[in-house]
């Protein structure tokens, strides 16, 4: 059963769902199209879905969302994903068995606050994005190629999905929404965190999932508060 809540709903008796995919959207149009192009997609049942409609920050969002979660396993994720292959659940269920924490792509060296500096062979998975040179034209961005299924070690995941169990996340204490007030960065700190306290952070290298966001497109101002987290984040680990 799938269940969809926001931070207004108030339900009760609802049953105890094994995972919970939290959002943050501010907009109905694309947590629609979330809806069609991921959830229906995801053929997992026991679904629990919670939309954070007017988060402030995506570690405000993220932890309130969390507070509201009923599942073992959480999933935060953009709303500007879609599935593409219909094995993904598989994928999933595969991953869970066998890490505390994975993602679509990520690092196993982390030498900055963004984490594909770390170039190869370090870093794994892939995304299909749009492409920059061909408007309305998409490509496959492979960070790295491997015929595992899992690539283990990772010491930071890409924030755009980021699924983990409930225990890595109070473990850890959630997202930094103290010293995170933005949309940049929070997925660095919260996976870096993660495995610095033991917990297996793994690519799941089958999972190759739509990400309807183009770098290039950014504007002067996002990219300067990118580079201001980034910085941020790497004064942090130094000290």
């Amino acid at each position: 059963m799938v269940q969809i809540c926001d931070r207004s709903s108030t339900v009760t008796h609802r049953p105890q769902p094994s995972l919970s995919v939290i959002v943050n959207s501010n907009s109905d149009l694309r947590f629609r199209q979330f809806e069609v192009r991921f959830i229906q997609r995801l053929a997992l049942t026991d679904l629990q879905v919670i939309r954070i409609p007017d988060a402030v920050s995506m570690s405000e969002g993220y932890n309130r969302g969390a507070q509201m979660a009923d599942g073992e396993w959480l999933i935060f994720c953009h709303d500007d994903i879609g599935i593409l292959d219909s094995n993904t659940g598989i994928c999933l269920e595969y991953a869970m068995r066998r890490s505390d924490l994975f993602g679509p792509c990520g690092t196993r060296r982390l030498v900055s606050g963004n984490w594909y500096d770390g170039g190869r062979p370090y870093t794994a998975g892939s995304v299909v994005a749009p492409d920059p040179a061909r408007k309305g034209a998409y490509r496959l961005e492979l960070f790295g190629k491997s015929k595992r299924s899992l690539t283990t070690g990772i010491q930071a995941l890409d924030g755009l999905f980021i699924a983990c169990r409930r225990r890595v996340f109070d473990s850890i204490r959630g997202f930094d929404d103290t010293r995170l007030h933005g949309f940049h960065t929070y997925d660095i700190d919260f996976t870096f965190r993660a495995y610095l306290a033991g917990f297996r952070c793994a690519v799941a290298n089958a999972l190759v999932l739509l990400h309807d966001s183009n770098v290039s497109e950014f504007s002067e101002e996002k990219l300067n508060a990118w580079r201001r987290d980034q910085e941020g984040f790497e004064q942090r680990v130094r000290a």
